[in-house]
Order: structure tokens, then C-alpha cells, then sequence
């Protein structure tokens, strides 16, 4: 070869695009050395289906390789290890001698201990944590004796004595390890797949040619597409199965078994471990090789068609609509949610997209059994997950015209809590967006999508109360009332019990009128502004809202504290969390994350934060998960 072309092989550049496969470093296993005398420099990659061996052109790059591609590779001070374990730090276990060892909690659910901090050592020891695990708070009789924060871990066979420097440390590690605990799914049986799998291979292995293509063969072809689907089967398994698939392709590449052949083996290398069964049109989509369907929906009306396989996670398409839409400035988080009826609950970004489906398929089929409102199903959905730099976000862009869609429907919602005033501001801003000037005869039909209902029916109950202690003269509001004959002025405004539900309906009809007139004053005030400069001014107003950039979740106070009442809203942010009254837009309290020190769930819907100089305050919510996942998003990208 001359010698200009080995010197452009040399310096050309990789385009990962051109490669042959890839190694997903989260599936290896180890990296270890090859004693081999015919292939020097040699070295095995152990994952989950295969071992992979490759040889380096010098020892030196052999090492190399084998320290970047280990996966205990990373050393405390490194981001990835922060931004991967859950928890770390230094522990005692006891034994037949205490010996202080560094204890990680790993991505995986297990708890790893070493010598050092150097993680990139041997591993002293490790505990599998599943449902079945407990934790046993330290005894405070014999923290006055001992001065030792010593809690007990119960593991399926053995109880481990951890002792911890301080109560703050051994709070943190029984949070985390709870809360890990709670939602580890357990295995109550063996798998048999690997006898399927062996028994799929003897049915459709073909000796005589005339059996080619027959429909029994096809269907034991059909049931084994699905197996590669849904299943991974272990190393000796796979190894004996992909034999078997490539002799197929070679002996019958033209035929529907060298076709299920191929789309056998292609979805065997990527295939995930699943959590849900399949759903029908995955199952319909696996007999005849294609890939599943699905419909992501976003603010204001738009949908898009993906299409993805039986691996495709939600972080893989978030990265995709985000290119799409070229979105991904990094100033927001995007996410995959689950919405039905209004409601979201995020999807966790490594989620294999196809157990979101079969799982709404599972739980629409027992809201149809309890003859539920069918009318909503439930669906993807596309939008912020987190606002992590919403300043520097360009007024004409697509990603400043998803905030303000996804703004509007959180108010009307009544998910964002504001000042009337403010909201009788971006109503009329909404309205000069959407329908342009406002014209001669105009009306605000449907106040409700500019203004939260919760909001009106609560004023309307307010001034209803005012009316029945006498603190008002007539005013428009008795007007009304008189004028529908659902009171007069000579009871003096004795109005009955606020339960009276015609009362009720009519003092709501009333303020939902006053707050159209006027929301359509501030409407009129606002002609000749353009679209673009409406939607502007709509994001610079709300921006300047406290409640703006922070997700709120109702929740119940269970801290002793007389300041607090029982029901509040609690928001999560960019730079911290905090506490609102309902119907009011200024926080009681704010907490940065400065000074959290701990958050987590000790026991089922109830959350606790552990936070400096105080005594660690309790919530109860039953979106827990929720609450974790966000506030967990938000310091990573601090930390980032």
C-alpha cells in the first residue's frame, strides 16, 4: 500500500456514523488482559451478550484501553461518578473487627464498599439491595452511651451494622437506601426463557429443504422474533442462538426465514430488559418485521409520528425531537411525559419506550373495566422538564414559542400560582397572541383558557363570604345577583349557606364575568402590538412571577410548625425548593439546595428533606417519585 494512503488512513478522522457497531459501556462487564503468544497486546471485553477480543498495536495502548473502558474506571473527584452513584461516603462496618470502608450506592442498586476512594481498586465487598431489604434507624439510648450512629442493614441473608460520624450521615444513607429499596421490583420466580429459546432453535432448524417457508416453521420463526424482542438471554444462550441465525442467513437469504432470520439477530444485539409484557401492536409489529409505531403530542396541537424499536428508550427520542426542532440549546430540559387527563408524569429518559406503551395499553383495558370515562386516553407527551436557563432563551424561537404554550396551559390549569392582576395581564397578552386586535363585539367565550376555574370559584366563594358578614355595599356583584332573582337587597344580603349550590353557581357566573370585562379592558389597551412582541412581553412578565421556573405538587405538612398550614403547595426549582399558601403568589419559605442536605422517601407518600441548622421537615404527597426525579435533574445540572 503506498505510502500517502497509510498516512490518510493514520490521520483521518472517525466518523461514528461509518462505524460497524458499538459497545454500550454500560453493558461491560470487565476488561481484562489476553495471555495469548499469538496475538500480543491482546485484551477481552466481558458484557452482557458477548466477549469482545481486540488487539492494541503496543502494550502501552493496550493498557490504555483496557483503564478507559473498565467500568470502575472513574475516581471520586470525576463527574461521572457524581453524577452516576446516588450516594457515597464513609462508613464503619462492623464485624468481627470495625474496619472504615468507603461505601458507594451504585446505579445498579447495590451497595459497593472499598479500602480506599479510588474506586478504580478491587472491590472489598458489596451488598444486593432488593424489596425485601429494611433498614433500622440507630437507637438514640445508645447514641448517649456509645456517641455512634450505628444503624442496622437487613439484607436477604445477612444484617449488616454500619455505623455513621454524624446523625445528618446516617439519615442520608437510610433515606437512600429505603427509597431504593421501596421501588426495586422483586423477582418472585425464575425465568425459563433460556429452555424457550433452546427449544425455538431446535423447531426451526431445517434440514430438509422442501420444510422451507412452510407455515409451521414460520410460526415457530414468528414466536422466536418476538422471543429476540422482548427477551436477553444470557452469554452461552446467545452465543449458541446467533450460530444458529447466521447459518440461516447464509443457507436461505431469499427466503421469510432468512428474513426472520435477520430481523432475529439485528434485534438481538440491541434488545433491552423489559418490564412489561409486550403490548398487541408490538406483538403485530414483530410477526411482520417492522418497527413500532407511536404519536408524540406537544402544546398547542402538534403531534409527530416516530418510529421506534423494542430498544429505543425516551432519552433517545427527547434527543431526537430536540434536533428536530433544534431545541437543544441546553437552556431547558426536555422529557418524555405520560399525560392522561391533564395530568403528567415524566419518563425516565433510560425507559424503554415500548413498556410505556404496553403499559397504557394494560392500564386502559382496567379503566375500561371500571367503566370509566373513556374519552381520554393516555399518550406521550413532549415538553420542559426542567427550566434550567430560561433567560437566555431567543423571543423568536421555537424553544420561546414551546415556554410560552406550556406557561399558558400551566395557568390555566391553575399550576402556577400568580396575582390576579398579573394573570388579567397575560390573559389579555394570551388573547392579543392567539386572535390579533381586539375588534368591536369581541368576547371572551371561554374565560377558562386564560384564567384558572379554581381560581374564579375560590374569588367568587370570597366575595360570597364578604356578602354574608355585611362588609360590602351593593356593588356590581349584588347587581348581578338581584338582577337573576337569586337574592334582593331588602334581606338585607342575608344569602343562605354557601353550600347552596344555585348560589354557588351564580356568584361563579358573576366573577367569571367581571374577570372577563376585565381581562378585555387590558385587551383593548394592547392594540397594534404584534404577535411576536405580544409573545415577548408575555414571557418577560411571567419571568419576573417568583413562582416562575418552579413545578408544583400539593402536598400535606407534617412538620409541627404553626406557621404552616396542613395543605400547601410545594415547588421545585432551578436553585431550590419552596413553600407556597394556596392562592397566594409569593412563597412562605424558600430553601436553596445549598443547605438541603438530603431528600428522600423513608416510608411510602412521604417525602423528607433534611436541611442544615433545622429539624428535618416532612411532606406527604402521593408524587413522591416525582418530586425525586426533579429535584435530582436540577442539582445534577448545578453540578454540571
Amino acid at each position: 500500500m503506498p505510502e500517502e494512503k497509510v498516512k490518510s488512513l493514520l490521520t483521518h478522522e472517525v466518523d461514528p456514523r461509518n462505524a460497524e457497531g458499538t459497545i454500550d459501556l454500560d453493558s461491560i462487564d470487565s476488561v481484562t488482559a489476553a495471555d495469548q503468544e499469538k496475538r500480543p497486546n491482546s485484551f477481552a471485553v466481558i458484557t452482557v451478550g458477548r466477549v469482545f477480543n481486540l488487539v492494541a498495536e503496543s502494550p502501552a495502548a493496550m493498557h490504555q484501553w483496557i483503564g478507559a473502558l473498565s467500568p470502575k474506571k472513574y475516581t471520586l473527584g470525576d463527574i461521572d461518578i457524581l453524577t452516576s452513584c446516588q450516594h457515597k461516603g464513609w462508613l464503619v462496618k462492623e464485624g468481627k473487627i470495625r474496619r472504615r470502608r468507603f461505601f458507594v450506592l451504585t446505579e445498579t442498586n447495590q451497595i459497593q464498599y472499598f479500602r480506599t476512594e479510588d474506586t478504580r481498586q478491587p472491590v472489598a465487598g458489596s451488598i444486593p439491595l432488593n424489596c425485601l431489604c429494611a433498614v433500622d434507624l440507630y437507637d438514640d439510648d445508645e447514641v448517649k452511651e456509645t456517641g455512634l450512629y450505628t444503624f442496622r442493614l437487613h439484607s436477604r441473608k445477612t444484617t449488616y451494622y454500619l455505623t455513621a460520624k454524624t446523625a445528618d450521615e446516617a439519615q442520608e444513607w437510610i433515606v437512600s437506601i429505603q427509597y431504593v429499596s421501596q421501588f426495586k421490583p422483586h423477582q418472585m420466580y425464575c425465568t425459563c426463557s433460556f429452555l424457550v429459546f433452546c427449544q425455538l432453535v431446535k423447531q426451526t432448524f431445517i434440514i430438509n429443504e422442501a420444510e422451507v417457508d412452510k407455515p409451521g416453521v414460520l410460526s415457530c420463526w414468528q414466536t422466536l422474533a418476538c422471543m429476540c424482542c422482548t427477551f436477553v438471554p444470557e452469554r452461552a444462550i446467545k452465543r449458541y442462538l446467533t450460530m444458529h441465525l447466521k447459518k440461516t442467513i447464509e443457507r436461505f437469504p431469499d427466503t421469510e426465514m432468512g428474513r426472520f432470520a435477520t430481523f432475529c439477530d439485528m434485534n438481538l444485539s440491541r434488545t433491552r430488559k423489559r418490564d412489561v409484557v409486550p403490548s398487541r401492536d408490538e406483538i403485530i409489529a414483530c410477526l411482520g418485521r417492522r418497527d413500532l409505531k407511536a404519536v408524540v403530542y406537544c402544546y398547542g396541537g402538534g403531534a409527530c409520528n416516530i418510529e421506534l424499536n423494542t430498544a429505543t428508550t425516551a432519552g433517545e427520542v427527547v434527543k431526537k425531537l430536540s434536533l428536530g426542532l433544534q431545541i437543544g440549546s441546553g437552556n431547558n430540559r426536555f422529557a418524555l411525559f405520560e399525560e392522561y387527563a391533564g395530568n403528567f408524569r415524566v419518563i425516565d429518559d433510560r425507559v424503554v419506550l415500548a413498556d410505556v406503551l404496553a403499559k397504557f395499553e394494560i392500564e386502559m383495558k382496567e379503566i375500561m373495566k371500571k367503566g370509566q370515562n373513556m374519552l381520554d386516553k393516555k399518550r406521550l407527551f413532549f415538553k420542559i422538564f426542567c427550566y434550567i436557563h430560561p433567560e437566555r432563551i431567543m423571543y423568536d424561537s421555537i424553544e420561546a414559542t414551546f415556554m410560552f404554550e406550556q406557561l399558558a396551559d400551566d395557568i390555566a390549569m391553575n399550576r402556577l400560582p400568580l396575582s390576579h392582576e398579573v394573570m388579567l395581564k397575560l390573559g389579555a397578552l394570551r388573547m392579543q397572541v392567539l386572535d390579533g386586535d381586539h375588534e368591536t363585539g369581541s368576547f371572551l367565550k371561554d374565560i377558562d383558557e386564560v384564567y384558572p376555574l379554581p381560581v374564579i370559584t375560590a374569588r367568587a366563594r370570597s366575595h360570597q363570604d364578604q356578602l354574608v358578614s355585611g362588609d360590602l355595599h351593593e356593588t356590581y356583584y349584588q347587581k348581578t345577583l338581584k338582577a337573576k332573582n337569586i337574592g334582593t337587597l331588602s334581606k338585607k344580603f342575608k344569602l343562605p349557606e354557601i353550600g347552596d349550590k344555585e348560589r354557588a353557581e351564580a356568584a361563579v357566573q358573576v366573577e367569571m364575568q367581571k374577570i372577563r370585562v376585565d381581562t378585555t379592558e387590558y385587551w383593548k389597551r394592547l392594540r397594534g402590538v404584534s404577535t411576536s412582541m405580544a409573545q415577548q412581553k408575555y414571557l418577560e412578565m411571567i419571568m419576573e412571577a417568583p413562582a416562575f421556573g418552579f413545578s408544583f405538587f400539593e402536598v400535606e405538612y407534617n412538620t409541627p410548625d404553626q406557621r404552616f398550614p396542613k395543605n400547601l403547595l410545594f415547588g421545585v426549582g432551578a436553585r431550590g425548593v419552596s413553600f407556597y399558601r394556596n392562592g397566594e403568589s409569593s412563597p412562605m419559605k424558600f430553601y436553596p439546595y445549598e443547605i438541603i442536605t438530603s431528600f428522600g422517601a423513608p416510608v411510602q407518600n412521604v417525602y423528607l428533606l433534611v436541611v442544615e441548622a433545622q429539624n428535618p421537615i416532612s411532606i406527604e404527597t402521593n408524587e413522591v417519585v416525582e418530586i425525586a426525579k426533579l429535584m435530582k435533574a436540577y442539582i445534577s445540572s448545578i453540578s454540571v
